[in-house]
């Protein structure tokens, strides 16, 4: 009900946006791709732009008592004609989806139909549609790269909860953790839309939690050290070895555990191979005196 709710007050926003007399090329294209995504969204519009309709000339002061007769019957028209709209967009053939995913520690490559490249980091999964209006991604989980072919007439949208980074020809990164968001633009702009738009130049990145966006220009090194799992190794500057286990956890079925808040609090710099967590543990043993618990499941951390 909720959702419902949220889709009509969408649709009546979008009515009054047109009606206001400051509707733009782009506000057309963005309404046409909103009533593209879901069919409860071209049924809400349609019906509120009939009651619009029928509002205005019920309220016209040119109109003839008599004619009021006629709203019955005219609405009845419009509404078998939103019948047959709705049926026709649930009789066009169905959208193709192509899903990909890889696995724990997986990294692959893949090509789309529209010609863009997307590489798939570890316990990723997309789902990609090629539509009329827009070229649409649904990064499910985990994290991927997009090198997007430039197409004006479709934008590339990556759909992330409620959040849409959207693109014409660009390349970025897009990384879900729950409901929080990050994206890292590498090449050209995108647009990351929620509650609302901000414009991501290259060299920005963003991460959202909630309707919050913070947003900043890293420098080459550290953007490229960001996206550097593309070619399988993970950069720490002057990191906490909390946050440093927690990113290489992401790669392996075997986790690595933080035994006290001091071994975690520890700073770790270096270059490592996400999956060869043993070296990892062994630069920490030998190199911090770090305690290390091998067990079958885990390896535990703890001060000496």
């Amino acid at each position: 009900m909720a959702n419902h709710r949220l889709i009509e007050e969408r649709a009546a926003a979008w009515l009054v946006k047109r009606n206001s007399g400051d509707w733009t090329a782009n506000d057309e294209a963005d309404l046409g791709n909103w009533l593209a995504q879901k069919t409860s969204h071209r049924v809400a519009f349609l019906r509120l732009e009939v009651q619009q309709s029928l509002a205005f000339d019920a309220a016209s002061p040119d109109r003839k008592p008599r004619a009021r007769a006629w709203y019955p019957a005219v609405a009845a028209v419009l509404v078998v004609a939103i019948g047959v709209g709705v049926a026709f967009w649930l009789m066009r053939p169905p959208v193709q989806a192509d899903v990909y995913a890889t696995q724990v520690g997986g990294l692959e490559t893949v090509t789309l139909r529209d010609g863009s490249g997307v590489t798939l980091n570890t316990a990723t999964r997309i789902q990609f549609e090629l539509r009329a209006h827009e070229r649409r991604i649904e990064l499910r989980s985990g994290e991927a790269y997009f090198t997007v072919s430039k197409d004006p007439q479709r934008p590339f949208v990556v759909e992330v909860g409620d959040k849409r980074v959207v693109a014409l020809g660009t390349q970025f990164a897009v990384r879900r953790e729950g409901t929080e968001v990050r994206v890292v633009v590498t090449e050209g702009s995108v647009n990351l839309q929620g509650d609302r738009s901000e414009r991501l130049e290259s060299g920005s990145v963003a991460r959202t939690r909630g309707s919050d966006i913070l947003i900043r220009k890293e420098r080459e090194d550290d953007l490229q050290a960001l996206v550097g799992w593309r070619d399988g190794r993970l950069t720490f500057r002057d990191t906490t070895l909390a946050e440093a286990v927690a990113e290489l956890n992401r790669y392996n079925v075997r986790q690595i555990e933080i035994g006290d808040s001091q071994v975690g609090a520890l700073r770790v710099s270096g270059t490592f191979r996400p999956t060869h967590y043993e070296a990892f543990v062994r630069l920490l043993r030998e190199g911090y005196a770090i305690r290390v618990a091998d067990r079958s499941d885990k390896i535990i951390l703890t001060q000496n």
